[in-house]
Parts: C-alpha cells; sequence; structure tokens
C-alpha cells in the first residue's frame, strides 16, 4: 500500500497534468461536430453551403470558449 502523503514526483506530474490530458479530444469534438451537422442539415434541406457555415461557426466559438473556460479553472 503506497503512502498518502508522499506521492513522488511522477504522481504529482500527472495530477498536474490531467486536466491538459484530454484537452486534444475536447476541442476536437467541439470544433468538428457541428459542422457535420451542418453538412448533414445541407444535404437533408439542399441549404449549402449555410448549414455548414454556421456549423463552423458554432464550432470555433465553442472551441475558443472551451479554450477560455479552461483557462478561467486552471490560471499559470
Amino acid at each position: 500500500m503506497a503512502h498518502e502523503g508522499n506521492d513522488g514526483p511522477w504522481k504529482s506530474a500527472l495530477r498536474d497534468i490531467a486536466p491538459y490530458l484530454d484537452l486534444g479530444w475536447r476541442i476536437v469534438g467541439v470544433a468538428a461536430f457541428p459542422p457535420l451537422l451542418g453538412a448533414l442539415v445541407d444535404v437533408q434541406f439542399q441549404s449549402t453551403p449555410w448549414g455548414l457555415f454556421v456549423g463552423a461557426t458554432v464550432g470555433l466559438v465553442g472551441a475558443g470558449l472551451q479554450l477560455w473556460r479552461l483557462q478561467q479553472e486552471f490560471p499559470s
């Protein structure tokens, strides 16, 4: 059984970087899903390129908000 008070450098480092480990997946999910959904709307309603344009805009804003939220949670 490990000592709880003596974590060591690896545990300490992993605890420090844990919030950033899934950052790439969160950004990709937030930025990629709305344009894909917009493209599907375009195909369904023959509204090219408006669904893709709106989806890309929503995705970029969402990615920016995700980064801003992360910065607010873990300031340097």
